[in-house]
């Protein structure tokens, strides 16, 4: 994959995490459900991104807990 592949890749993911912290009730719910719910399009992004998806679940998490 070439590398502005994976800036488009890794630019959906930082979309997602936006969403999920984002002011839009419907957003953040689909943003979650995404990340955190095992959804093959969410691995193959980071995948495609060249992204450990634990990593991002992982500072998800945290910034949903220490807001």
């Amino acid at each position: 994959m070439i590398y502005q592949e994976r800036g488009l890749w890794s630019a959906v993911i930082l979309r997602a995490m936006e969403d999920l912290f984002g002011r839009s009730y419907e957003n953040q719910r689909h943003a979650f459900v995404w990340i955190f719910y095992n959804d093959p399009d969410y691995f193959r992004v980071c995948n495609y991104a060249n992204i450990d998806p634990m990593h991002v679940r992982k500072k998800a998490f945290y910034k949903i807990i220490n807001g």
